[in-house]
């Protein structure tokens, strides 16, 4: 039975026929505190028609950085006391601190395949940082002195890599990629015109960013170094952070937090990307959003093992709890991907590791906890799993290759018979 459900897997990735639906659960948002105290809110949680469900007070200042991790708790950043709090996503309820980071101005986070947090900053020397997602020990990886600003346009992994692509303030305002390693980085462009969050559209790979003025939001499209003003200001308010939505879904969408005054509405909005259609919610968010994210943005990520070679992925789509899922893998990078009849696409190239693990497993390398041996699982009743990963025995010849994963959820009501397809997650092999 599992062999011949998996097959049809395979089979939809290259027929393909699925429902198209974005993230449903809404956003959170990080605001300015203009009270400079612990007791304004400094992040709501927010609906996806944009109403504001509850706010959480915990820090002292804006909140520059805010992003789910790896078993999708919320973690954001308080600008003045250095701290990198965690939340429910849901219920706003406190979760404790990650980590302090005094002096240091943290700005935007972003988690790596290893469960390591990346923080951008603006002081002491406006430093990258990456804090060890077991341990809370704190690594510089790259300095260039005051006024680069690293990371305050945002930290992101980049779906082909695996790396880190981090957008500055200053001094031309450059993207970079660099190694999370901090062994090394190049500059992809300039000019940016930054403001607090930057996003990589996965099916283009283009580069989206919020800005200050009339900009309201900059494109640099993939594989060049020039960004331009992508749409002009539509509204007395500036979109000072972009997230994208889901990349499967038939329309696709930024999400973006607004900067303005309490009159222009500092809620949030969605662009339409292929008519560039802005589209206001009905939010009641009275200060201006500094970043925003979209909560269970993640459906797939995860954290490293007990030994090199080895990870435990997080499967996480809540609504789809209690179903049926199955976990695709390929070597072959993520464009084009797969077309659906219903305008969607799966984004993850198939190859004959994906239709081999899809057909008869990848036991002992690759398997779910719900169900050992197989790439089918069962989410819980909070539509949570896990799986395992195990590389340790291919050896150092396996060291830079990458891997991308999905989770196709199995749903009878829905077209073929599966509804959710996730976003991509990249592993990059090292350490063996």
């Amino acid at each position: 039975m599992r062999r011949a459900l998996s097959a049809v897997a395979a089979i939809a990735l290259v027929a393909g026929i699925a429902t198209a639906q974005p993230h449903p659960h809404g956003y959170a948002t990080g605001q300015i505190n203009f009270s400079k105290t612990a007791t304004e809110p400094i992040v709501s949680i927010i609906d996806a028609a944009g109403n504001v469900v509850t706010s959480v007070a915990v820090g002292t200042n804006n909140c520059h950085g805010l992003v789910m991790g790896p078993k999708n708790e919320l973690l954001y950043a308080s600008e003045l006391d250095g701290g990198i709090y965690m939340i429910d996503p849901m219920t706003g309820t406190n979760l404790g601190t990650f980590v302090t980071l005094a002096g240091v101005n943290p700005r935007d986070l972003t988690f790596d395949q290893n469960g390591d947090l990346f923080i951008g900053s603006t002081a002491a020397g406006d430093n990258l940082y990456k804090v060890d997602g077991v341990t809370q020990a704190v690594t510089t990886l790259f300095g260039f002195g005051t006024g680069w600003d690293i990371g305050e346009g945002g930290v992101n992994i980049d779906i082909d890599t695996g790396e880190l692509l981090v957008l500055g303030d200053g001094n031309g305002d450059p993207l970079w990629r660099m190694n999370r390693d901090g062994s090394s980085y190049t500059t992809i462009a300039t000019g940016m015109v930054t403001r607090y969050g930057f996003a990589q559209h996965i099916p283009t790979g283009d580069i989206y960013s919020g800005t200050g003025g009339s900009d309201y939001l900059r494109l640099l499209p993939a594989g060049t170094s020039v960004s331009s003003v992508w749409i002009s200001q539509p509204n007395a308010s500036n979109m000072y952070c972009v997230k994208c939505d889901r990349a499967s879904a038939a329309t696709q969408t930024l999400v973006g937090g607004l900067w303005g005054s309490t009159s222009n509405g500092n809620g949030v909005e969605t662009v339409d990307i292929a008519t560039k259609t802005v589209t206001s919610l009905n939010s009641t968010i009275t200060s201006s959003i500094y970043e925003i994210e979209i909560l269970y943005r993640k459906n797939v990520s995860s954290a490293r093992g007990n030994a090199a070679g080895q990870w435990t992925l997080y499967v996480h789509v809540p609504e789809d709890a209690t179903k049926r899922y199955n976990l695709v893998v390929g070597a072959s990078g993520v464009r084009p991907g797969v077309g659906f009849a219903s305008g969607r696409t799966a984004y993850l190239n198939p190859d004959i590791l994906t239709f081999t693990g899809l057909t008869f497993g990848l036991a002992p390398f690759l398997q779910t906890t719900s169900n050992p041996g197989s790439l089918r699982g069962t989410l819980d009743n909070l539509g949570k799993d896990t799986a395992t990963l195990d590389l340790s025995a291919l050896g150092p010849a396996a060291n830079g290759t990458r891997l991308w994963f999905l989770v196709l959820t199995e749903d009878s009501s829905a077209p073929e018979g599966f509804g959710t397809i996730t976003d991509p997650h990249v592993i990059k092999i090292e350490g063996l």
